[in-house]
């Protein structure tokens, strides 16, 4: 199992409208792409951070995770809505330590 995670912050203005839009469509797209299980969408409570949100799903193995990444709607989502709506963000991806 892979838990993959992207904290992020957007360029809209705290609980605007579209930073809102953003954080309702964006987790429906990517949640109906084959593969994604559990999708959380969380909000940053600690100051010592500067992002301030955080994507997380899982995926039951590298092949689900390289499909979701290569499929055609997150390509899509990436070119047309995050890269001009996310100002910062870090990628991780887990797998549990055994």
């Amino acid at each position: 199992m892979i838990r993959h995670t992207v904290s992020f912050t957007l360029v809209h203005a705290p609980d605007s409208a579209e930073e809102h839009e953003f954080l309702t469509s964006a987790p429906a797209l990517l949640r109906a792409i084959d593969g994604v299980q559990d999708f959380v969408v969380s909000r940053q409570v600690s100051p010592k951070s500067s992002y301030r949100f955080q994507f997380a799903m899982s995926f039951e193995d590298q092949a689900a995770y390289a499909a979701y990444d290569q499929s055609d709607a997150h390509q899509e989502f990436v070119a047309t809505r995050w890269q001009s709506e996310v100002t910062e963000f870090e990628e991780l991806d887990f797998v549990a330590y055994s």
